[in-house]
This record gives structure tokens, C-alpha cells and sequence, in this order.
């Protein structure tokens, strides 16, 4: 008889658990006011490709498989007013035979704001996250959290 009702304790003992812990904010947390901070802080790039590898080829078992790989390009950045001023490079760990793939024309890239904040491409700036055109200046508007605004200016030098 006890054999039979120890998967129902445990069961209740483990919801009993998960209500007792139920999350992981905690009450009494100071309410963060409405923050007017729209600064740009930094902005990164990453390069991205794929890598075929084909298996046992020409075999019953033959596959393929596909890799999606990231490298962060170095960067040097200079903030003057409402202007970032970026000089991205190729990184150390960057595949020699990708060098010639890497164009601004084709990277992604990431601003830092605050966490509160939100960011939007202006006119034609390319979307952060996605791969975009960074050869020409890229405009973005980052809303605070009171809804004021500031308009920041990306411009990149060629890649080195």
C-alpha cells in the first residue's frame, strides 16, 4: 500500500514545492522610476556564416550537415555627442579563407542602450540583429522609458 502511494507523495511534495518557491521576484523590490536615459553606449559587429560537411558521400549513409558560425569582429569605439564612431577589424579567430566574405556591406549589428530603453532604425539604417549595409552612416532613434527620445548617428570606417 505505501509503495503505491509514494509516486502520489512525491508528486504533491513536488508541487507543494514549486508554490512555495513560486518565482523570483520578491516583494518589497524598489519601483525603478521612469528612466530618461537614451544613450548609446556601444556598438558591435558580428560576421556570420555557414559551413557544409559532407558525410560518407556517395554511401547509403551519406549526410550533410550545416553550421552556422559567429565571430565577433574587434571594434574600436568613439562616441562624440550624439555620434558613435566605429572602426571595426577582422578578429585573430576569423577563418583566413572568410577574410574576403567579411564586407560591411554584409554584417550584423548591436547597439548597447539601457535596459529600459528601446531602438529603431531610421530610414534606410539596417535593422540591429539582422545583416545590414554599414558602409554608409546608419541613423537610429532610442526611445527612454518617459518616452523621451535622442537620435544617434553610426558611422564605420573600413573594415582593417
Amino acid at each position: 500500500m505505501m509503495k503505491a502511494l509514494r509516486p502520489y507523495l512525491l508528486s504533491c511534495l513536488a508541487i507543494a514545492s514549486c508554490l512555495a518557491l513560486g518565482g523570483c521576484l520578491k516583494a518589497g523590490l524598489p519601483k525603478a522610476g521612469n528612466s530618461s536615459l537614451d544613450a548609446m553606449t556601444s556598438f558591435n559587429y558580428e560576421y556570420r556564416w555557414l559551413d557544409t560537411t559532407y558525410i560518407l558521400p556517395g554511401t547509403p549513409q551519406a549526410d550533410t550537415s550545416v553550421t552556422v558560425n559567429v565571430v565577433q569582429l574587434g571594434n574600436t569605439v568613439v562616441i562624440s555627442n550624439d555620434t558613435v564612431y566605429t572602426s571595426p577589424s577582422y578578429p585573430s579567430n576569423l577563418p583566413a579563407s572568410q577574410v574576403p566574405n567579411v564586407t560591411l556591406t554584409h554584417i550584423w549589428g548591436y547597439a548597447n542602450i539601457p535596459d529600459a530603453a528601446v531602438i529603431y532604425s531610421v530610414d534606410e539604417a539596417p535593422k540591429l540583429g539582422d545583416p545590414g549595409d554599414y558602409s554608409k552612416p546608419a541613423t537610429y532613434k532610442i526611445v527612454a522609458a518617459d518616452g523621451s527620445t535622442a537620435t544617434w548617428v553610426v558611422v564605420t570606417a573600413p573594415l582593417h
